[in-house]
């Protein structure tokens, strides 16, 4: 929701994370739910892809 713009005060932050690496649990201020794309089923990956905003790209 807040990728669109149409989030709520208690809304959370949902990040997706690409990676073969594990993602640790973060000590973070706020609701926040990560999931590792790798590892979601396609329906939710191609919400992810349409819906989301990269915050960081490694250059390889």
């Amino acid at each position: 929701s807040r990728a669109r713009g149409d989030f709520k005060k208690k809304s959370d932050v949902d990040i997706a994370v690409d990676s073969d690496k594990s993602v640790e649990a973060m000590d973070i201020i706020g609701p926040f739910d990560i999931v590792n794309l790798k590892k979601v089923n396609k329906e939710f990956k191609d919400k992810i892809c349409r819906e989301g905003v990269l915050l960081y790209e490694r250059k390889d």
